[in-house]
């Protein structure tokens, strides 16, 4: 480990232990968040037009569910694709 990085190491660790860090309250809600963050940061991102008006519930829904506009439209499409697969398979519909 070069001298740079030792002594930024040493600086977080006296930082630590000095007690200047603290956990988050809902520790594993803000997990998933980031862990959501990071699964969005690797997937393709596409393009839609909605009017205003979509956006705009969209946004609300979004804040009431504490979750981002694209996290709540990607949530929705992959509920529909899976209910559009679970509907399209033969065993189901027959």
């Amino acid at each position: 480990m070069n001298n740079h990085a030792r002594s930024e190491e040493e600086i977080l660790i006296q930082s630590i232990e000095s007690g200047e860090w603290h956990s988050v309250d809902s520790l594993s809600s803000e997990i998933k968040r980031y862990q959501n963050y990071a699964q969005a940061q690797s997937e393709t991102e596409i393009k839609v037009t909605l009017s205003l008006s979509e956006v705009h519930q969209l946004q609300a829904t979004a804040e009431q569910l504490e979750t981002s506009v694209s996290e709540l439209i990607a949530q929705a499409v992959r509920r529909y694709l899976h209910v559009d697969t679970v509907v399209r398979d033969p065993a189901i519909s027959d």
